[in-house]
């Protein structure tokens, strides 16, 4: 069934998962339960959309939720069934093998509040997780246990799907409604597993130190014991409550006078332009990300507020409470890559002069207005004449040659038997005539006394009618299309277009690239003598050349230094004029990498924040939505081989979708190492030169030398990466003169 929230369309769909109710054995409640209960929550309402019955048969149930997801663009999708310990009980299995990014932190809050009700709770192996847009929740078969979890979870959705959706305006409004406008199935009081012990007030609201948040608080002693794991059994040292900030990022738990237990929800990813944004950052946790990390209250976005300066209003930051482990999941090269297809939508069309339109990609077919050659055309320089008066001598009665003094073109000469009519390439035959004779194959017989004019010449060979003509439309025909949509336009199109009088044409408008380098570090490129710890900014212009030298306009926003203020301003900015944003450094783990932060802060949707290569492993890539456009917005590391690596990895195919190529993916050649090659852990991107040794085919890839992030001297002569895979138990290594791929970023 399909839910539609007040201002937007939530398709929503709960298969059941049961062998005896698929075969007609026994009667599906559980199903109408959720159906029922979730159609009862304001904010939130609910139009069926489909409701399927599924045998406990994994393929199936992978079909369902893939065909739900994909092509009835669903935005949740609940199961109920299938989670247990049973032989048969393989949807979770299912699920995992169908979505795209693990929701761990909603699995945990539906586990903790499960126990809280029955301890056979330990036993469901439930899943959440989404796949494109759509958010999927595995729960219980029992109508119970089902209708218990879907009340953990249900304050939560609104905002859930307001936030697969990139529904802005939506977002912003949840935050400032939710806290007065949730509705629970026990509205007198709190549920149990929003507050287990009632005595205690809220975490969120709770301005004393000494209390240990209850999650942590032992009945017996007080002392902090670890929560664990409900299926492993694993001490979880980070909480495991998704209404309670952990300890060590919860800044209401600092026991300072002015902090009076308000909820502070002004920090959340899209609550932009809210003053607090021009100090020091917050410790933000991205949304949609599954890690402990991601545990605001149930109407929050899952990012901890920072606690304010009672007079100046700027956030309290404290580095010793940053994150440890980043809160990005590792993405797979696959992953990012179809991440970043699936965004990059191509721009409009607009109309260009044809001399204007080079590297721009067609948007539609060209067919030509009339036919190339118009006429029967001459193939060679000679003599227009009758085939079968050849070989013979003949009487030239006009030339086709315009001059001051001599101008008989053909237009009115008629050759008959006995004459010839003196022919240049590509002009017009005469009437009459049917054949040329090239003038190498002929001798002059007469001329005129002064020498400017033949009179009669004799034909050396014989020719066959049409011999050296080009016919009417031999080239193009009226009507053909000449170049086809999606064709990438080329000095050689140009030319057909100027062939076919196609002036003016349709085409995809080209990306503007907004670039700049993060760093309070930084110092331009002409500063003579650095300072203590400054260096010389070069990843903006290796950058900018490397996107000029692939035909696409930049605009150069400088150096921005570590000041969340002035990064925001800048991303805004950026993301105001231009259609694609690339930015260097700031995306690592440092105490100044604010990057990923200001980016959920102005309301971008973080596709994903870290990727399994190397180098580049922090690489980020957002989403924004501006009017009627998603911009794109590349975070890079800040090494200068991990910036221009990953610009040729992801920026370029992003700007070549945009730009309405078919095909945006690189060129990948088949190449042999010319020496061996040890393997990382990660999926390495080496840098080499290719070179073809002479009569033989596949290319030698040469090392460029020391393969770190920061030398950018490997990048000197490289022209081509190559594409190793990871280590593995059986494969360490890859000999000298074995094959492997090489994407080529540089001419040869």
């Amino acid at each position: 069934y399909a839910t539609n929230d007040i201002t937007t369309n939530n398709q929503t769909n709960p298969p059941t998962v049961s062998d005896r109710c698929s075969r007609g054995e026994s009667e599906d409640v559980s199903g109408p339960t959720l159906q029922k209960l979730i159609t009862e929550i304001k904010r939130f309402q609910v139009v069926i959309k489909v409701y399927k019955i599924v045998p406990d048969e994994k393929t199936e149930i992978k079909s369902t939720l893939k065909d739900w997801s994909d092509r009835l663009n669903l935005n949740l999708i609940l199961t109920t069934g299938g989670t247990g310990f049973a032989e048969r009980d393989v949807t979770p299995e299912a699920t995992r093998m169908v979505i795209e990014k693990e929701a761990n932190a909603m699995m945990v809050a539906i586990a903790v509040a499960s126990l809280k009700f029955s301890p056979n709770a330990m036993l469901s192996r439930a899943v959440c997780g989404i796949r494109g847009s759509t958010l999927i929740i595995n729960l219980p078969g029992s109508v119970k246990a089902s209708s218990e979890c879907l009340r953990v979870v249900l304050p939560s959705l609104p905002h859930a799907l307001s936030l697969l959706k990139g529904e802005v305006k939506r977002i912003s409004k949840d935050h400032m409604e939710l806290p007065q406008d949730v509705s629970y199935s026990q509205p007198s009081a709190p549920p149990p597993h929003l507050n287990p012990h009632p005595q205690v007030p809220p975490p969120h609201l709770n301005t004393h130190p000494q209390v240990p948040p209850p999650h942590l608080n032992t009945p017996s002693t007080g002392t902090p014991t670890p929560l664990k794991h409900p299926t492993t059994g694993t001490p979880t040292h980070l909480n495991t409550h998704p209404q309670v900030p952990p300890p060590h990022f919860n800044p209401h738990n600092t026991g300072t006078p002015h902090d009076t237990g308000t909820p502070h929800n002004t920090g959340a990813p899209h609550d932009t332009g809210t003053p607090h944004d021009t100090g020091t950052p917050p410790t933000l946790t991205p949304h949609n990300t599954g890690t402990p990390h991601n545990t605001g209250t149930p109407h929050d976005t899952g990012t901890p507020t920072p606690l304010k300066h009672p007079t100046t209003g700027t956030p309290i930051y404290k580095v010793a409470r940053r994150h440890r482990t980043s809160p990005y999941p590792l993405a797979s090269m696959d992953e990012a890559f179809s991440s970043i297809l699936r965004n990059a939508v191509p721009l409009p069309i607009i109309s260009k002069h044809y001399s204007d339109a080079m590297d721009h990609v067609l948007a539609e077919d060209i067919r030509a207005k009339s036919p190339i050659p118009p006429f029967p055309a001459s193939i060679m320089d000679g003599y227009a004449v009758i085939a079968s008066d050849t070989p013979c001598d003949l009487n030239v009665v006009g030339s086709s040659v315009c001059d001051r003094d001599n101008c008989n073109h053909s237009s009115g000469v008629t050759v008959e038997k006995g004459q010839a009519f003196r022919i240049t390439t590509g002009a017009p035959l005469p009437v009459g005539a049917n054949a040329v004779v090239p003038v190498e194959d002929t001798l002059l017989l007469k001329e005129t006394d002064n020498g400017r004019e033949e009179l009669e010449v004799r034909i050396l060979k014989l020719v066959r009618a049409g011999e050296s003509v080009r016919p009417i439309g031999c080239d193009i025909k009226t009507g053909e299309v000449v170049i086809k949509s999606s064709t990438k336009i080329g000095p050689s199109e140009c030319g057909i277009l100027a062939s076919v009088g196609a002036t003016t044409v349709k085409v995809h408008q080209k990306p503007t690239v907004a670039v700049f380098s993060t760093g309070s570090e930084l110092a331009s490129p002409e500063t003579e003598s650095l300072g203590p710890g400054e260096i010389r900014d070069s990843n903006r212009i290796l950058l900018i050349t490397t996107l000029q030298s692939n035909n696409f306009k930049t605009l150069d926003f400088g150096i921005v230094p570590d000041k969340p203020g002035e990064l925001k301003a800048a991303l805004l900015s950026a993301c105001e004029k231009a259609d694609v944003v690339v930015t260097t450094g700031g995306v690592s783990m440092g105490e100044k990498d604010f990057l990923k932060e200001i980016l959920v802060n102005i309301g971008a949707k973080i596709e994903f924040g870290r990727v399994f290569m190397k180098p580049g492993k922090p690489s980020t890539f957002a989403t924004l939505q501006s009017g009627d456009r998603k911009k794109c917005i590349f975070a890079l590391p800040g090494n200068p081989v991990s910036a221009v690596v990953t610009c040729n990895l992801f920026v370029l195919p992003a700007l070549r979708k945009l730009s309405g190529f078919l095909e945006p993916r690189p060129t990948i050649l088949s190449a042999k190492l010319s020496s061996e090659v040890r393997l990382d852990a990660r999926p390495e991107y080496q840098r080499v030169q290719l070179r073809w040794e002479p009569q033989e085919p596949i290319p030698w890839a040469q090392s460029t030398g020391r393969q770190v992030s920061s030398r950018l001297l490997s990048m000197l002569t490289a022209n081509a990466l190559l594409m190793l895979p990871p280590r593995s138990d059986t494969c360490t290594s890859i000999k000298r003169g074995e094959i492997v791929d090489a994407m080529v970023i540089d001419r040869f």
